[in-house]
């Protein structure tokens, strides 16, 4: 091969390499730089018990220029569908001016399924180690990588626990009375064995209301409902908006409602708006309702369904022993809620930054509870 020829081959060579080079840049190539190549979904667990939440965070500076503000933003539909949190955010760390907090507050793990039959299969869930959860961070669409600088501060159960049962004693209850308080002092176990520190007052209501302040004894709790009497009628409304006065000033880590109840309201003059406006108010106090079908009574579920709300569920019970079964699930998801803490220093992220931060949580299931078909859930 004489020298002209050899050039010319080398020169065809270079050409095809480099016009194969351009294709493949071109390939990879992403102009636009807020298309998202691979977005922040959750990575598939290796396991099935891991839950991940993921939200979206920034530091940057405010209009003024004067200081930094950090922001996180829970992304529901990145995250897995079975974790609920009241509040994420982040602020800069008490104390430090280095540091920042990303806070989970009254974390959940639950999840609400239907079974071949239709009946609605509940699961709750409870973190098996706070210290095994897993944080990791993303930028601009790289790998998820953890930052052994950067840790989980906080973690803790919510322990402290108040609870009010308003609890209905009319007389349409007839030969299920006793039934029913004994599924209400089950509950009052129920709360003492999941947490270790429950407040508990009760709300007996018919015609009169009685009522029993907060303690942290559990006989003196069941003495007093085993004491309660029947009544004529059902001064319901009354009755949950005194429940809901009595959380207000209570300073603990959780305030929940717990309302049974197996008529309507025929007494009084409260209207079932003046209990939605103080749960709208008062939105830290998490409300389940009881509906009971067992008896002679006749319940307005379209209003219980509304008063179950700021977390909590309804539900619907046709017998005493299905009402124990649902006051043992609310003492389950009311003792499985976690707060979070997760620290990280106070560089400057901008949105174009695009950093996600990913928590994987090891779990597994505290309580599982089946409601029949025709049983109504709220979540």
């Amino acid at each position: 091969m004489n020298k002209r020829n050899h050039s010319t081959s080398v020169a065809t060579v270079l050409s095809i390499f480099f016009i194969s080079l351009f294709f493949i840049t071109a390939c990879f190539k992403n102009d636009d730089p807020d298309l998202i190549v691979n977005p922040p979904g959750p990575t598939p667990p290796s396991e099935e018990n891991i839950v991940q939440l993921i939200g979206a965070y920034t530091n940057q500076f405010d209009d003024s220029l004067m200081a930094v503000v950090p922001t996180f933003t829970y992304d529901a539909d990145s995250s897995d569908s079975r974790i609920k949190v009241d509040s994420a955010f982040a602020h800069p760390t008490p104390g430090s001016f280095l540091e920042i907090d990303v806070v989970l507050r009254d974390l959940q793990i639950s999840d609400t399924r239907l079974d071949a039959s239709g009946d609605t299969i509940i699961d709750i869930y409870q973190i098996t180690n706070i210290d095994d959860i897993v944080v990791e961070e993303r930028r601009n669409n790289r790998d998820w990588l953890s930052d052994t600088e950067f840790e989980i501060v906080q973690g803790i159960r919510l322990e402290e626990v108040a609870v009010v049962i308003v609890l209905d004693v009319s007389l349409s209850l007839e030969d299920q009375f006793r039934a029913v308080k004994t599924a209400a002092k089950d509950f009052v176990d129920f709360m003492f064995e999941s947490s270790e520190s429950p407040f508990i007052g009760v709300v007996i209501f018919s015609t009169q209301i009685t009522l029993m302040s907060f303690s942290d004894d559990a006989e003196s709790i069941k003495t007093f409902i085993d004491n309660a009497e029947q009544g004529e009628f059902t001064s319901l409304y009354t009755a949950m908006i005194t429940g809901i006065e009595m959380l207000i000033p209570i300073n603990v880590d959780l305030k929940t409602i717990v309302t049974f109840t197996d008529g309507i309201n025929n007494f009084r003059e409260s209207d079932p708006a003046q209990v939605l406006d103080r749960l709208e108010e008062n939105d830290d106090i998490i409300s389940y309702t009881l509906g009971f079908t067992g008896s002679s009574g006749n319940i307005d579920a379209e209003v219980l369904d509304a008063f179950a709300t700021n977390g909590g569920r309804f539900f619907l019970v046709e017998t005493t022993s299905a009402l124990r079964s649902r006051y043992e699930l609310i003492s389950s998801e009311v003792s499985q809620r976690y707060n979070l803490t997760y620290r990280r220093n106070n560089q400057e992220i901008t949105d174009a930054d695009s950093l996600y931060i990913r928590f994987s949580i090891p779990t597994e299931i505290a309580d599982t509870d089946t409601l029949p078909a025709q049983g109504t859930t709220k979540f």
